[in-house]
């Protein structure tokens, strides 16, 4: 990953200083998606989706999970 991740960096600089508007946002890790997958489970048996807490809520909503 760490190979990707620098080549992709490289590149969206090199763009970037050529002049593109450029945006490269590394995702969280692969736990990650698991993460969010189990929390908005817990979300649709509430009836509600992380787009309906909006993305600080969600945030503060996986951290209560992992505390758990």
């Amino acid at each position: 990953h760490a190979f990707e991740h620098t080549l992709i960096d490289a590149l969206t600089r090199r763009k970037r200083m050529q002049g593109y508007e450029t945006l490269w946002q590394p995702g969280m890790d692969h736990a990650g998606i698991a993460t969010q997958n189990k929390v908005e489970q817990q979300l649709a048996g509430e009836g509600k989706s992380r787009q309906d807490l909006g993305r600080e809520a969600f945030v503060a909503r996986v951290w209560q999970w992992k505390e758990e």
